[in-house]
């Protein structure tokens, strides 16, 4: 089996309503948002490895990123 190893990583991230069981799991009207946070990984030949969908409630969470200016 082939070791693959990340390279870098791609998300993205849309505020919408939630589902009708996302509500209910997370105990939310269907008026509230919710973040879903979508992240790719990728190797260096750009193959993905690796997916991850999170769903958050968004008066909940504050999203902060930092990065290098090169």
């Amino acid at each position: 089996m082939a070791n693959f190893q990340a390279a870098r990583f791609v998300e993205e991230i849309e505020a919408r309503q939630p589902r009708a069981e996302e509500a209910a799991f997370l105990g939310l009207t269907e008026a509230q948002y919710v973040l879903e946070v979508a992240r790719i990984a990728y190797t260096e030949n750009d193959l993905p490895i690796e997916a991850v969908i999170n769903v958050f409630p968004s008066q909940q969470w504050r999203l902060s990123y930092e990065w290098s200016a090169e």
